[in-house]
């Protein structure tokens, strides 16, 4: 994980949900996306490239779409995340508490979809 980003807990890790947090307030609209306070992705695939490290493509449980996530380059998709943000793992009780059973079904449902949809790309 890169260092402008720091992680909690242990490594980043394919089927475990994550949330993003921040403790400056001056965010640009889509930065406030990315931090809102039960905002979280669930890791759906993580990929190795030798020149960029890391890529992680996340599902967002609140606007229900893929995102790519570089630690490399301290990025969501195009989105540069504020300097110094964590990376937390909730677990899924937590999530499910939030959302609800259904939802969170329908984020695995999803994810298994767009997995078998990119599965040879």
């Amino acid at each position: 994980m890169h260092p402008r980003c720091k992680f909690l807990g242990k490594e980043l890790e394919v089927g475990t949900w994550i949330q993003f947090s921040t403790n400056r307030k001056d965010l640009s609209e889509q930065q406030k996306r990315i931090y809102q306070a039960d905002k979280y992705f669930f890791v759906i695939s993580k990929e190795f490239n030798v020149l960029s490290g890391h890529t992680y493509k996340l599902f967002d449980i609140v606007f229900q779409k893929i995102s790519s996530y570089f630690p490399t380059k301290n990025t969501i998709n195009s989105e540069f995340l504020v300097l110094n943000s964590k990376v937390h793992v909730i677990s899924k009780e937590a999530v499910e508490a939030k959302y609800g059973i259904e939802k969170v079904r329908a984020v695995y449902e999803s994810a298994k979809a767009y997995l078998e949809k990119n599965k040879d790309v």
